[in-house]
């Protein structure tokens, strides 16, 4: 018996198990490498030292120095011709041209109080005078204190002043001049210039009077008359200054004497008038040999006429600019590049600034034209990066055979700029150094730093083209 085959055994032969392969996408390889990337990056962000960001600003040394000085003038004083009361008709500081009413003088005392009854209806002025004397009432009550009894005082006297000052324009003083029931007198300078009530005792000051006890302001007095005043035949009554002219006598520290010793002009600043004055500067001595300096002016005289003792400031020494820490600086080198070496590429480069550079290639001689990125100027070389070149590299001047081998360098202070979230080096040009971890640096400055840049804090910690964030 023949037998009998199993199809299903031949059948099951046939069908080979299926073998399951690993096929990896191109698109999760990139993934998978992106993926390690920033992990690195993460750690390594999280792991190192992080330097802080710094925002510039303006910033300048205060090397201004003080002094206080004495100021010197020519002053005519006028004192009172008999016992009476004193009313002004000018405030101090006020011009005042020659043979004007400066003041009158009343025996009796009644004159301003007469005055001042008789106007307060208004009879006599003009529309235009009650509001010329409102506009001045005021003026003085814009900085009106209740608390402050010395400006009230003042502020009194300079209405009055002005008062009598627009009486005067109005001819008043004709009417009461010739009443029988006053007697005062109208009292007129007899030169122009500037009114002063200030008398201190130094109106007739020369240099033979010249003394250290000069520049002490501990002792200082001085009198002040105002309307009201009562005058002995005499006393001070008023003075006038008649030119823009005066002189300051002071003395400086060691460092000023150093730095203006040859000077023949120098700037001096009064913060009181906010003027910037340049004057002949000179030395002086008094009797006992100490030396003072003398700062004479043409101007602004009138504008200090009513003081002695000033504040001023040299500042010829003070440096401004962009403040930043010291902290951020750090030093990159350059190499130099001769002027006499540096040309210009053809059309191909777009006239870009470089140099001939000489290589060799297979035993023979190349020259090729090179662009440069020029970093610094100065009066025969250019600065250039040193990734740019070689050490060793070789180079020819334009149109001759000399060659010059690539290697001197030069320093440049910089910070590291994180403007755009990496670190770009910035060359800056230190002016002053504080002592407080800060330094001025130049503004403006090509290729350097701007206000309001984004500097590293601490450049010994990153490096040129390092990620800050």
């Amino acid at each position: 018996m023949a037998e009998k085959k199993d199809n299903n055994k031949d059948s099951r032969s046939r069908f080979l198990p299926y073998q399951e392969h690993f096929h990896l996408h191109f698109s999760a390889v990139i993934f998978l490498i992106v993926l390690i990337y920033i992990v690195i990056v993460v750690i390594n962000y999280l792991t190192k030292d992080k330097t802080g960001v710094y925002e510039v600003v303006r910033g300048d040394n205060n090397a201004a120095t003080s002094y206080t000085a004495f100021i010197m003038r020519e002053e005519n004083v006028y004192n009172s011709p008999y016992n009476g009361y004193v009313n002004y008709y000018l405030t101090p500081g006020a011009r005042i041209r020659k043979n004007s009413t400066i003041a009158t003088l009343d025996e009796s005392g009644s004159f301003l109080k007469q005055i001042i009854t008789s106007s307060s209806s208004g009879t006599g002025l003009s529309n235009s005078t009650l509001k010329r004397f409102k506009n001045a009432f005021n003026d003085l009550t814009e900085d009106f204190d209740l608390n402050d009894y010395a400006f009230l005082y003042a502020a009194k006297n300079n209405i009055n002043s002005e008062l009598l000052n627009i009486l005067a324009a109005e001819g008043m003083s004709d009417y009461f001049a010739s009443s029988e029931e006053y007697s005062f007198d109208i009292i007129k300078t007899p030169v122009s210039g500037i009114f002063a009530s200030t008398f201190d005792g130094y109106e007739d000051f020369d240099l033979d009077k010249l003394s250290p006890g000069v520049l002490d302001q501990s002792g200082y007095t001085r009198t002040e008359r105002f309307s009201g005043d009562e005058l002995k035949a005499g006393e001070f009554m008023y003075k006038i200054v008649p030119n823009d002219s005066f002189s300051i006598i002071f003395t400086m520290s060691e460092d000023d004497l150093i730095r203006y010793w040859e000077s023949k002009k120098i700037k001096v600043y009064f913060p009181s008038i906010d003027k910037e004055i340049t004057g002949d500067f000179s030395f002086v001595f008094d009797v006992s040999g100490n030396r003072y300096c003398k700062v004479d002016f043409s101007q602004y005289g009138f504008n200090l006429a009513n003081t002695r003792y000033a504040q001023i400031m040299l500042r010829d020494n003070e440096v401004k600019g962009l403040e930043i820490p010291v902290s951020s600086i750090v030093a990159k080198d350059y190499y130099i590049l001769p002027k006499a070496y540096v040309t210009k590429g053809g059309n191909d480069y777009g006239q870009r600034s470089g140099v001939m550079l000489q290589t060799y290639s297979e035993g023979q001689l190349i020259v090729s034209f090179k662009p440069v990125n020029i970093v610094e100027e100065y009066s025969d070389y250019y600065l250039v990066d040193v990734t740019d070149f070689t050490e060793g590299d070789s180079i020819l001047k334009a149109e001759s055979t000399d060659v010059y081998l690539i290697g001197a360098k030069k320093q440049l202070a910089g910070v590291y700029s994180v403007n755009k979230g990496y670190a770009v080096f910035k060359p800056v040009n230190v002016l002053f150094t504080l002592e407080e971890g800060y330094c001025i640096v130049e503004e403006g400055l090509k290729s350097s730093i701007s206000l309001y840049d984004h500097i590293a804090l601490n450049a010994d910690m990153i490096s040129e083209g390092e990620i800050i964030y």
